[in-house]
């Protein structure tokens, strides 16, 4: 990568953009001022860390809209400015000033273009900079406003000696232009045309995969953060600008990114350029890019995954390139590594930041090793949940010998096959949770686990070994799920399924930090108010019937015993009576 102080130090070899707000160097202008006059010139829609220099160029006579006598500022480099003049080569290889033998002649010639002027005046800019020395001028930065006060009217080559490090709104692009300066007081606005770039990734609330084609993004789904279950495929896309190429040869475009380690690389589903004229088709240039996966060693201080590039985007383009869009659609895997949060914290997140190296020097070719320019980094973050639950029994206390098995979906729509899980021994591996030795952890296992066999897989969670709670990591927010009492503790009845309708996540607004992490839960039947990511499970006790030897028999004896003593005294009585009868 090219480090921003090189570029500085290259200062002689910046970036020249002329100003359309400048009028660079037409020639028929004139201007007259008295000695004791200053000249300002505001350059405005700067920065904070951004100074400029002024080189004055020619001088001359201007009187009635004709300047006359002109002359080179410092008579003392005319021949060797009028050399670096003549060496000027265009793109079609022709030599504009090959013929000049004044400076009259090269001011003609600079007034004359046409289609080339802006180019030539560049070229030019860039020619005369290592010949004149700096103007004595003071300088002053307030409010966005940078003012170069000259002791002289002329024509300068006025350029940015230094840039800050690229920030939100500004990238690093130099500027250098030709300007007239015959008032006291002119403003321009320094056209510093660099790129940028915006990084979104997809929120599956509602739809679980983007509709992506050879367009802009237009559905609502795409923000700086998503939410996913272990092993699903997250969708990202990076936007970057074309600035205008016209005062370059050749341009470089190197779309950089990197992904932590919870996310494994997928695939750049497609590259496609918007134009920015409405109604132009949009154009698929996947093929004109390359992609390479792994890191670049021209970076020092990013590891790349992987990153996209065109040696010469003004060749793709061509005559397409009228500042629109490069949007850059891919994927990635949420991984087994993936950092998982069991709270509202600010740590527990998996990023994807992406930046862009793009050529900043058109006095230079835009490809190899020469000047480039880096927009600041964009980082979208994904997120994968928790969700809790702890058996107990009719007086809510601990309960042990329960089994829960996960399934996709509810109702009609659950899953006919459980969802695979990992059962988490080692502790160290429960990132983002406080590990608690009561609880059995459990996540989601990936397609490439379940394929390769390499890890265990379960189905039930267990609540053995005297634990009475259980953890599962890797869920999605936008997925319901239905856990299912599988194996009951003895003596006690199988409790209904419990249904995780939502897990309701809100995040700050750079969405790297989450502050809401709650559940909707239907237990037992009955929908339960929206709570923490967690559920007590309760189980009762089954009925107990009567049984042989028991009570029951003894009651039943008793009873018999009374109908044989009751039918004894009815005989006796009948006995009795008939006796008396007699």
């Amino acid at each position: 990568m090219k480090n921003t102080k090189r570029a500085r130090r290259a200062a002689a070899f910046a970036a020249a953009v002329v100003m359309a707000a400048c009028a660079a160097v037409p020639m028929g202008s004139s201007f007259s001022a008295s000695a004791e006059d200053t000249y300002t010139v505001t350059i405005d829609n700067t920065v904070s860390g951004y100074t400029y220099a002024a080189y004055k160029i020619f001088s001359g006579n201007l009187s009635g809209g004709v300047l006359s006598n002109i002359q080179w500022a410092d008579a003392s480099k005319a021949t060797e400015a009028l050399k670096a003049a003549k060496d000027i080569t265009l793109a079609d290889a022709s030599k504009p000033f090959e013929g000049c033998t004044s400076a009259a002649d090269v001011a003609k010639v600079l007034g004359d273009a046409t289609e080339t002027k802006a180019v030539l005046a560049e070229k030019f800019a860039a020619a005369m900079e290592p010949i004149f020395t700096t103007a004595d001028v003071t300088d002053d930065y307030t409010d966005g406003k940078y003012e170069l006060i000259l002791p002289t009217a002329g024509y300068y080559l006025i350029k940015n000696t230094d840039i800050p490090a690229a920030s939100a709104d500004k990238g690093t692009s130099y500027t250098k232009f030709i300007l007239r300066v015959s008032e006291t007081s002119t403003t321009v606005t320094p056209k510093t045309d660099a790129p940028t770039l915006e990084k979104k990734i997809w929120h599956n609330d509602t739809v679980a995969e983007p509709t992506i084609g050879n367009a802009t993004p237009t559905e609502a789904g795409w923000g700086d953060v998503g939410d996913n279950q272990i092993g699903d495929t997250v969708y990202y896309y990076t936007k970057t600008s074309v600035p205008d190429m016209s005062n370059y040869d050749t341009y470089k475009y190197i779309i950089r990114d990197q992904m932590s380690a919870g996310l494994t690389m997928g695939e750049v589903t497609n590259i496609v350029y918007v134009p920015k004229t409405a109604g132009a088709s949009s154009i698929d240039i996947k093929a004109n890019a390359v992609i390479t996966k792994g890191d670049d060693a021209d970076t020092t201080d990013f590891t790349e995954t992987f990153y996209v590039s065109f040696a010469d985007l003004k060749d793709v383009l061509k005559t397409n390139a009228d500042g629109g869009y490069i949007y850059t659609y891919y994927t990635a895997t949420l991984n087994k590594d993936a950092l998982v949060s069991n709270s509202a914290n600010a740590t527990q997140h998996n990023d994807n930041t992406a930046y862009l190296t793009y050529s900043n020097n058109p006095n230079h070719s835009g490809s190899g090793d020469n000047e480039t320019g880096d927009t600041p980094k964009d980082t979208v973050y994904d997120w994968t949940l928790t969700f809790n639950g702890s058996k107990v029994d009719e007086k809510n206390d601990p309960l042990t010998g329960a089994g829960f098995t996960l399934y996709a979906g509810f109702g009609d729509s659950v899953s006919a096959e459980p969802i695979q899980l990992v059962a988490i021994t080692d502790l160290t591996q429960v990132n983002g949770v406080a590990a608690d030795e009561n609880t059995n952890y459990y996540r989601i296992a990936t397609a490439a686990e379940i394929a390769d066999g390499s890890v265990t897989k379960v189905t039930e969670m267990l609540q053995n070994d005297g634990k009475t709670k259980f953890m599962i990591l890797g869920l999605d927010d936008a997925k319901p799920y239905t856990l299912k009492e599988t194996t009951t503790p003895a003596t006690y009845n199988t409790g209904d399924d419990i249904v995780i309708n939502k897990l309701h996540t809100t995040y700050n607004t750079a969405g790297d930090e989450m502050t809401v992490l709650k559940a909707d839960i239907t237990n037992e039947g009955v929908a339960l108010a929206t709570v923490e990511n967690s559920v007590q499970i309760q189980n009762k006790k089954g009925s107990t019937l009567p049984s042989t030897g028991g009570i029951g028999t003894t009651m039943f004896y008793v009873g018999g015993g009374v109908l044989v003593a009751g039918a004894g005294v009815i005989l006796i009585t009948k006995k009795r009576a008939k006796k008396d009868a007699e």
